[in-house]
């Protein structure tokens, strides 16, 4: 179950990510964004597992392919816990 979304510029930069994310084994997918955090106009993001998270941010960096905004599921809501 994915506990983290990274939110993305697009549908496209979403599955480099994803792709980046898989080369370094790391287990990601595209999905669309909850209403609530597509704020910024794009209603994509990547899925990742909380654990696998930091990892995911240093390949995404190293990549060229920083997140906007990084989200983890607390309860039945989404908190911002990084960029």
């Amino acid at each position: 179950m994915a506990d983290c979304l990274f939110t993305s510029r697009g549908q496209t930069r979403a599955q480099l990510m994803v792709s980046a994310l898989k080369a370094a084994g790391i287990v990601a997918s595209t999905r669309k964004l909850p209403l609530k955090l597509a704020n910024e106009g794009c209603a994509y993001g990547v899925a990742v597992a909380e654990n696998d998270r930091e990892r995911a941010l240093r390949t995404l960096r190293l990549e060229g392919l920083p997140p906007r905004r990084v989200y983890c599921e607390r309860g039945y809501d989404w908190t911002e816990v990084g960029r």
